[in-house]
């Protein structure tokens, strides 16, 4: 983790994160935090329900003196950014830059009745502008020659943007993230075995419904086409590792006929299993 001291009241964090965990506590002042997840997801806990960012969202949280933030990061790894902006120092800051800016302590105060009116955090949704202010911080040769520029710049259009709203998402309580979690493992874990939604949502207790929305929002797509390419992922290892015969690698991973298996892999893949093996 890395922690740079732009100016006063401002500074940019870098954290390059594995693990389940993240955490941060706000030892000494209030701050204002702006979280950028540059890669992977993160989620926290909002009383029952886990809440997450992906990549290229952003994570607006107002920090209390010796309050921790904890997240989880379901993908085993991920990286951020994040301003953390000191409400009081942030005054004496502003005084300092040019008049032409129209940057005042205001500023703060509008971002917070903007975004953290109804609760003490605010999930904004990847857009291109978005994207755009961030991209030349992913470089870390940047950090400090354009980090106090792309902080005013982020400052200025949060507080004046119309179109970006809290993300009006689904989210779930943790109960059922948990269950669609050990489904999924269930699924890994016996890829010669194939399941109905229907027998794995009233094995676990769960509606139908929510199974696939939920898993869709764990993993990203559907439970077919998630399993689907995780058949034809381990397959690919195998065929790298092992001198198994290609009918066996399809019989492991969950494929009757080897002809289906090879027209499943190549429409993934774009070639036969018998070409990957030969790379």
């Amino acid at each position: 983790m890395e922690n740079i001291v732009l100016a006063e009241g401002m500074n940019l964090l870098y954290a390059r994160l594995h693990g389940k965990h993240f955490s941060y506590r706000e030892k000494e002042t209030r701050n204002l935090a702006i979280f950028y997840c540059l890669q992977g997801r993160m989620e926290w806990l909002d009383g029952d329900c886990i809440c997450s960012i992906e990549m290229g969202d952003l994570w607006i949280k107002e920090l209390e003196v010796e309050e921790e933030i904890d997240f989880r990061l379901p993908l085993g790894s991920g990286k951020t950014l994040a301003y953390f902006l000191n409400i009081e120092n942030m005054e004496t800051f502003f005084k300092h830059l040019p008049e032409e800016l129209s940057l005042s302590g205001d500023c703060i105060k509008d971002i917070r009745g903007q975004f953290l009116k109804k609760k003490s955090w605010a999930h904004i949704k990847t857009n291109e502008t978005i994207r755009a202010i961030w991209q030349p911080l992913k470089d870390q040769n940047h950090w400090k020659s354009l980090g106090m520029l792309k902080c005013l710049e982020l400052l200025v259009y949060l507080r004046h943007t119309h179109q970006v709203e809290e993300t009006k998402k689904k989210y779930f309580y943790r109960g059922q993230i948990e269950k669609v979690k050990g489904i999924h493992d269930q699924l890994v874990g016996h890829l010669g075995q194939r399941f109905t939604i229907e027998k794995l949502a009233r094995e676990n207790d769960i509606s139908m419904t929510t199974l696939k929305d939920c898993f869709k929002y764990l993993f990203g797509a559907p439970i077919d086409t998630y399993m689907r390419r995780y058949r034809i992922h381990m397959a690919c290892e195998r065929l790298k590792n092992t001198k198994d015969a290609i009918a066996d690698i399809a019989e492991e991973v969950g494929y009757e006929s080897p002809s289906r298996f090879s027209a499943a892999f190549k429409r993934i893949v774009g070639m036969k299993p018998s070409e990957y093996r030969k790379q």
